[in-house]
């Protein structure tokens, strides 16, 4: 009888035992599928931030249609998502896109690249940059406007030319946050004459805005505007919205 009882407990030891194994496996399994899982969240993540990344290309200068940089900025705003434009414009260039009427506010992160352009150079310690797409208004409109929420924009490698009459409009004007404009021309040409803007470049309220930067290939040459080549300026009802952290550096202003 007591051999059978401790055969019994022996029995029941066995049983909890194999139980407690059973229940740390599946313990294992359930943590090493949630791993898996995380690790398939995570990379699809990655995924939809690389694929949210969207490039729109010019290829006319046509003021509007496919392959306009109207189009392509139109497109972007549409998407909801930060993407590039960049020009891959048939033709020797320079390339003027002459605009009869304002482009759309960009109103995402977007990133306008001239010198995606053929032929194009940018600037540097000893030479000047290579513009090959001008950008040219008439009449009393803006050029590229950065709307509040196109935060952390950037425009590089186009002359703006030919924008606006007034003090309330200007070749670039910058609502949002965190914009960078650098190595273009403002208010000169590609073959550097003049054809003012109103304003070259014009920041209402927005923070930490760049214009140039600490390199010599982020140089801007902001020349031959009618009123100030850079300018920011308080908004609001009682224009008590200034801006901050602005960064003006490395630029030939008024040359």
């Amino acid at each position: 009888m007591k051999n059978e009882y401790i055969n019994s407990e022996v029995s029941v030891d066995k049983a909890n035992l194999r139980n407690r194994q059973s229940l740390q496996m599946k313990k294992r399994q359930t943590i090493g599928l949630m791993r898996k899982i995380l690790l398939l969240f995570t990379a699809l993540f990655a995924l939809a931030t690389v694929a949210g990344a969207a490039t729109y290309t010019v290829t006319t200068t046509a003021d509007s249609g496919a392959g306009s940089l109207r189009q392509a900025i139109t497109d972007a705003n549409t998407s909801g998502v930060e993407g590039v434009i960049q020009f891959a414009i048939p033709g020797g260039g320079p390339h003027v896109i002459t605009l009869a009427t304002p482009l759309p506010p960009i109103t995402v992160k977007l990133d306008i690249d001239g010198y995606t352009q053929s032929g194009s150079i940018k600037p540097g310690a000893t030479w000047p940059a290579k513009i090959m797409v001008q950008l040219q208004g008439s009449g009393n409109i803006n050029g590229l406007e950065f709307a509040t929420s196109a935060a952390g924009s950037s425009v590089k490698g186009l002359s703006v030319v030919g924008f606006g009459t007034d003090v309330d409009h200007a070749g670039i004007y910058i609502a949002a946050p965190n914009v960078t404009v650098a190595g273009n021309l403002i208010g000169l040409k590609t073959d550097g004459t003049a054809l003012a803007n109103s304003i070259g470049v014009l920041g209402a309220g927005a923070d930490n805005v760049v214009v140039g930067g600490a390199t010599p290939d982020c140089r801007n040459v902001i020349s031959g505007n009618t009123y100030e080549g850079v300018t920011f300026i308080p908004i609001g009802t009682d224009l008590d919205n200034f801006a901050s952290g602005e960064l003006v550096q490395n630029n030939y202003v008024g040359t």
